[in-house]
């Protein structure tokens, strides 16, 4: 386990909801400007979103066009000029899913999959805000999905 190696407790982000809040709202992937991250699935895997040709033209296109070569996810953004969604989609594509060939492009949280070092959370003074009630470490004695550590 890295632990042992490194002393530290990384863990990766996921199942984050998508939804934002009044300070930081989820805006839509056309946005000029915008960065967005997307999770890469088998294409069986999601149903496509109903969206016009144009729209999923410019976005297919801005996702085949990243330099971001990660095989779990890739993060774009969305081009400052030239590129547009149409009108009906450029502000309401918050949640989105879009097969390109054999993958599915799901739009995720911005920070799923990144990895975070939770060490201090380990700590005797726990500055995190953690349920330590069952008697279980949260960070210290994890178990995946799996049962594996």
């Amino acid at each position: 386990a890295i632990h042992e190696i490194t002393g530290t407790y990384p863990y990766a982000v996921m199942n984050l909801p998508l939804g934002g809040d009044d300070n930081a709202p989820i805006v839509s992937p056309c946005i000029k400007g915008t960065k967005t991250r997307w999770e890469i699935l088998p294409e069986n895997e999601c149903v496509q979103t109903d969206m016009d040709t144009q729209t999923y033209n410019v976005l297919s296109s801005v996702l085949r066009q990243t330099q971001d070569d990660n095989s779990f996810v890739r993060d774009i953004v969305f081009p400052s000029n030239g590129a547009s969604c149409s009108a009906d989609y450029a502000d309401s594509l918050e949640e989105v899913s879009m097969i390109l060939g054999n993958q599915c492009f799901k739009r995720v949280h911005p920070e799923h999959l990144s990895v975070f070092d939770l060490t201090l959370c380990t700590r005797e003074e726990n500055p995190c805000t953690l349920d330590l009630s069952n008697g279980d470490h949260p960070v210290k004695s994890p178990l995946d999905n799996d049962g594996n550590a």
